[in-house]
């Protein structure tokens, strides 16, 4: 099982505000005016100018100079003035890689989504993936560096509670994280990072989850308990992938991937005869427990009123650099004419490489609680004024 979700009804303590009071800080430590949003307007850095948007930050490029405020990757911070509720989507970043040739990719990012009761006077982190390197370097978000022309694993992306850390560091492999595992409300797993292989797709990156990474040739996938195995000649710690960082690749050759960022990071690729292989991918999660009850959950599940998530389809043997819900319309990214947020890299430029994860914040007003009620049958409803067409799920 590679998909689930967890819903329940709304209770009576969700707030009945009318707008959402806050404010923001850059990953540059930039803080924003007041914002006031509520369902007839939209924060002052929209680009899209959608009714009741909060936040809108990722999916651009490496490659690529980007705004903070837009197609950016980094941890802001939002700062509630009052209490409120709002939908939170979030795409992992895609897994880096240089040499195009081969038929791999690297995987796309995974996709969770949640509606969220924030609080007064609570730092909330909110951490936008970094798209995967092809230098040997982590990413932000925890993605494990490749090799040579190998990719780096893409960064996961988060919401954190009751923290608050800003900039744009890569976040290395050490047990010393600007966010703890206590503290995550939403994570979306990042793509493994893409190697190559004589096989053609067997080179490709792992997709980033949902509760499982998918996994590269050789190399597992990241769970709920566990971070991904590396591959081939390149285990050991510095291989395998730990609470929120992808595994390092292999150094041994190149064209070998690193794992991807998520609750557990995926596997970094290793290398044996023509086998030069991608990461895989790193796991999402969600507070909430899932719809068996086996997997964790978190004192933090209060605070979401109904969340699910989803993997990447990409794997080892399916050659996908498409992040998981890639048919939502925020995962086309209209400034990159209509390259997906969260992609995976296929090569080293502009046109083919990866994508930074996403996220996008919509105040929920507590006066259409009622229908939070059918939120089985249309889980973004339509009063929300997100578009005539909406894919929740794929």
């Amino acid at each position: 099982m590679t998909n689930s979700s967890s819903k329940r009804k709304i209770d009576t303590d969700v707030s009945l505000d009318n707008y959402a009071s806050y404010y923001l800080k850059t990953p540059s430590g930039a803080l924003s005016k007041d914002q006031i949003v509520d369902n007839t307007n939209s924060y002052e850095h929209s680009y899209t100018a959608i009714k009741g948007e909060m936040f809108n930050v990722g999916g651009g490029s490496i490659f690529s100079t980007e705004t903070e405020y837009q197609l950016d990757y980094g941890s802001h911070v939002l700062y509630p003035k009052n209490d409120f509720t709002a939908w939170v989507s979030l795409w992992g970043a895609g897994g880096g890689g240089a040499d195009p040739s081969g038929g791999n990719y690297g995987g796309g990012g995974g996709f969770t989504r949640g509606l969220v009761k924030f609080k007064a006077n609570t730092p909330y982190t909110i951490v936008v993936g970094e798209g995967g390197h092809c230098d040997n370097a982590s990413t932000h978000g925890g993605g494990g560096r490749g090799h040579s022309s190998g990719g780096s694993g893409g960064g996961l992306t988060g919401l954190f509670m009751n923290v608050d850390h800003n900039g744009r560091g890569d976040w290395g492999h050490t047990d010393n994280t600007p966010v703890r595992r206590d503290q995550a409300l939403l994570v979306a797993g990042g793509g493994g990072g893409k190697g190559h292989h004589g096989s053609a797709h067997h080179g490709s990156g792992g997709g980033g989850g949902g509760w499982y990474g998918r996994s590269a040739h050789n190399v597992s996938g990241a769970t709920q308990f566990n971070g991904g195995s590396g591959g081939y000649n390149n285990g050991g710690r510095g291989g395998s992938g730990h609470g929120f960082h992808g595994g390092h690749s292999g150094s041994n050759t190149s064209w070998l991937g690193g794992g991807g960022g998520g609750w557990y990071g995926g596997g970094g690729g290793g290398h044996t005869s023509n086998h030069h292989n991608g990461g895989s991918g790193g796991s999402g999660h969600h507070a909430m427990p899932s719809e068996g009850g086996s997997f964790p959950n978190s004192e933090l599940s209060k605070y979401l009123v109904t969340a699910h998530t989803l993997s990447s389809a990409s794997y080892h043997n399916f050659r996908s650099d498409k992040p998981a819900n890639w048919l939502n319309d925020y995962a086309h990214n209209k400034a990159r004419n209509g390259n997906h947020v969260g992609r995976g890299a296929a090569g080293n430029d502009m046109a083919h490489g990866s994508r930074h994860g996403k996220v996008v914040i919509n105040f929920a007003p507590g006066y259409l609680k009622n229908a939070y009620n059918t939120i089985e049958q249309n889980p973004m409803p339509l009063s929300f004024n997100q578009g005539n067409t909406r894919y929740d799920r794929n």
